[in-house]
């Protein structure tokens, strides 16, 4: 301690001098974290801004309508597609229920299922009246928390109304076009028929090998068209099916009458087995019919000679079950989801001699989503396939 001009220095011990130069660097460098830290959540938030921009920007311009709602279904964003194919505005749209503004119960009942199962669901095909009618396909996604509790749903929608007339129209042409065929094709028939029988006067050798031949071809040009009509048929929506009690053995039993010169021809054993003389269901008797007679149809033209077909039957709780097995060429696994799509055929050279347009299974698919059924296909190449068909009990049920 030294004393000048009555003031008393106190000198500063050296340790304490040796802390006030570390608290000083201490704070320094607080001081670099925090300007660190300021920059890294300038930047961080700049990047958020400039990520929501994009993404307003990305909803803003879709081509598709967007729909977000929270897990309660109420409206927390829409964009301005979903506006104006719906003549509304962004204001009016939020804070709404779903389901006041979009009037489709099959879309309400899918939301539900979105939400309780935590999937999302695809290519949901419905028709909204807006106020004249269009047709979307619909995508709904839940978005799962942390807590893995749907946060909200989003739902986007594709407006095809203008894919389903231009479909719509070529189902029509088609029919059209077919039922223009079938007129004069049956006429040819008649007289092909009429000049076999002679009538009009005796054919040599040669002009009746003709005549079958124009006859052979005839009937294959008839079976085509009636191919065509059944499957735009089968998909109007005024498709009347009548449920009924049926035998199905009769009806089995007659369908493999009608199929047994075409099998002795081909040198194949057809044949059926059932656990009962008599096996009634309730259904639409035409269209199980045509489904069994269509699968009866492909077993024959894809079971080389020499081969067998047999029918079988069986009762599984409330579904009524038909295998039509038969050892033909069989389906590989990677054509199988495919051979129910129209006109489509397998690669293999005996689907070429047969030829056809590929829509039998088709007509069967469409004809059993009608009967409320199913079908499953059981199939390896070289050692035929099994077609199973399973159809339900439909007691006094009103079918469209």
């Amino acid at each position: 301690m030294n004393k000048k001009n009555n003031y008393t220095i106190i000198e500063a011990p050296v340790d304490l001098n040796k802390e006030l130069e570390e608290t000083n660097r201490q704070i320094l460098a607080y001081a670099e974290d925090i300007n660190r830290i300021y920059h890294l959540e300038y930047e961080r938030r700049r990047e958020l801004e400039l990520n929501n921009k994009k993404l307003s920007a990305i909803i803003n311009n879709l081509a598709d309508g967007l729909i977000v709602t929270d897990r309660d279904e109420i409206i927390q964003t829409a964009n301005p597609k979903i506006c104006e194919l719906f003549n509304l505005t962004e204001e009016h749209c939020k804070g709404k229920a779903f389901s006041t503004l979009i009037k489709s119960e099959k879309l309400s009942e899918s939301l539900k299922i979105a939400e309780k199962e935590k999937k999302p669901l695809y290519n949901i095909v419905t028709n909204i009246n807006i106020p004249f009618e269009r047709f979307f396909s619909v995508s709904i996604t839940p978005v799962i928390g942390k807590n893995k509790n749907v946060n909200s749903i989003v739902i986007l929608f594709h407006d095809i109304t203008a894919e389903n007339r231009v479909k719509q129209m070529k189902e029509e042409f088609i029919t059209i076009v077919s039922h223009e065929i079938r007129t004069p094709a049956s006429v040819i028939k008649g007289y092909v028929e009429l000049l076999l029988s002679e009538l009009p006067g005796p054919l040599n050798k040669q002009q009746k090998e003709f005549l079958v031949k124009v006859l052979s071809d005839n009937k294959l040009l008839l079976d085509r068209v009636t191919e065509l009509l059944e499957i735009s048929e089968v998909k109007t929506a005024h498709l009347e099916v009548c449920s009924e009690p049926i035998d199905t053995v009769q009806i089995i039993k007659a369908l493999v009458f009608l199929k047994k010169a075409e099998c002795l021809s081909k040198g194949i054993e057809i044949s059926y087995k059932f656990p009962l003389e008599k096996i009634e269901i309730y259904t639409d008797k035409n269209r199980l019919s045509k489904v069994i007679e269509h699968l009866l149809g492909n077993a024959i033209s894809f079971t080389p000679r020499g081969g067998k077909i047999n029918i079988s039957y069986e009762k599984s709780e409330d579904r009524h079950i038909f295998h039509i097995i038969d050892t033909g060429i069989g389906i590989h696994k990677s054509e199988i989801p495919r051979i129910f799509d129209k006109f489509y055929q397998i690669e293999e050279p005996l689907c070429r001699e047969t030829g056809g347009l590929g829509l039998g299974l088709s007509i069967v698919k469409y004809t059993l989503s009608v009967l409320k059924g199913n079908i499953y296909i059981d199939s390896e190449p070289g050692k035929g396939s099994k077609f199973s068909i399973s159809i339900p009990d439909i007691k006094g049920e009103p079918m469209s």
